[in-house]
């Protein structure tokens, strides 16, 4: 898991826009 995935998806988790929920989901995928 990339850096990045692991700062975006608590992010996500928090309520953040449908959009960087799907950021975050599209990171933690190419990463995983």
């Amino acid at each position: 898991m990339s850096a990045q995935a692991r700062v975006s998806a608590p992010v996500a988790l928090r309520g953040s826009p449908d959009s960087t929920k799907r950021a975050a989901a599209r990171a933690a995928d190419s990463a995983a």
